[in-house]
């Protein structure tokens, strides 16, 4: 099959890969996100997104084929730039990572923002704590928030949680857009039942052929036309999934296989908390312990007994973080991801 386009993707384990994508992959998916966000020439989207990476480039192609607006400012160097630009251009559509909002909400005037014009706001490219969700949904009144979830291997989405489905399934990720079939799967390669944790395995006209020149890379993920994500995941019983964690972010402490994603959310209700990330470091009884990486508001303080016992109050004991840094900054991938593999090693 003939490239369309081939993007170099870093996960958030620091692993180069390069996604080959064909021409039928990438209209596929476009055609799906354009339904299930209602896009149309009528938009004026305000970009802050790479579009060398899958989520940007799907902002930019998307909004092309529909002939709408597109205001670039590519960077977050200035946050309250972005905010003043939201009604200065007219913004309707606005995309960004979770620590776009994360910024956006504890560095910026949010607060007196002007979402007037607004029709949507949307996130992917990793889990949004619900506490900024719901913080955001507050600001942004009667506007639409959609959770979108995808790899880049998919050409960028898989699944959409559709606004008014939000307050009732906050934490899901939806269900798949057009075109993709999704299952849960066992360590066997057979789907589970509802509420049973499994990997995220996605079908559809949208999922790539390969990396480039790398058929071990590509037989790893890919198995009789179906992607093996490495996300596990789970139903609910009216079909909406849920994330559970990525396998290689799982933290093996003591006899006990722990999820960063719950304790992230937990910690991020906290309002002096901007922006957590929790990992498993080496510790010679347990096998790791869990430590997690904090950065505080602007001129706020917070202690680490506070955090624990906050999370003592929240999550089962053995999930409580034994280790704590406070942070000027998370290093991220330049798609906005943490990158993880840094701060194991630290």
């Amino acid at each position: 099959m003939v490239s369309s386009l081939i993007l170099q993707h870093f996960s958030s384990l620091n692993r180069p890969k390069g996604v080959s994508l064909s021409h039928g992959n990438l209209k596929s998916n476009f055609s799906a996100i354009i339904k299930g966000l209602a896009l149309s020439a009528s938009d004026r989207i305000l970009s802050v997104l790479p579009f060398y990476y899958s989520y940007g480039n799907s902002v930019l192609n998307t909004h092309l084929l529909t002939g709408g607006c597109l205001v670039l400012e590519n960077s977050m160097m200035y946050p309250q730039l972005i905010v003043d630009k939201f009604d200065q251009e007219n913004i309707t559509v606005f995309y960004g990572v979770p620590s776009t909002y994360a910024i956006l909400l504890k560095r910026t005037n949010l607060k007196e923002a002007n979402f007037s014009s607004f029709r949507l706001l949307a996130q992917a490219g990793g889990p949004m704590p619900p506490a900024h969700i719901n913080e955001l949904k507050q600001l942004i009144g009667e506007t639409d928030f959609y959770v979108m979830y995808g790899q880049t291997e998919a050409s960028a989405r898989l699944t959409i949680l559709d606004a008014g489905s939000l307050n009732e399934k906050l934490g899901s990720i939806g269900k798949a857009v057009d075109g993709v079939t999704i299952e849960v799967r066992n360590k066997d390669g057979q789907p589970v039942e509802s509420g049973v944790i499994g990997e995220l395995c996605a079908f559809g006209k949208n999922i790539m052929p390969g990396y480039w020149r790398d058929e071990a890379l590509t037989s790893s993920v890919m198995v009789d036309g179906w992607l093996h994500t490495g996300d596990l995941a789970y139903t609910d019983d009216e079909g909406f999934l849920y994330i559970d964690g990525r396998t290689s972010d799982m933290i093996k402490s003591g006899a006990n296989r722990i999820s960063p994603k719950e304790i992230e959310e937990v910690i991020s209700e906290l309002p002096d908390v901007a922006e957590v990330a929790v990992v498993g470091t080496p510790d010679e009884l347990m096998g790791e312990v869990i430590k997690a990486f904090i950065v505080l508001a602007p001129d706020t303080e917070l202690d680490q007994r506070t955090i624990q016992s906050y999370c003592l109050k929240n999550l089962a004991k053995y999930k409580v973080p034994k280790k704590i840094s406070f942070t000027d900054e998370l290093q991220k991938t330049q798609s906005g991801k943490v990158k993880r593999y840094l701060l194991k090693a630290s």
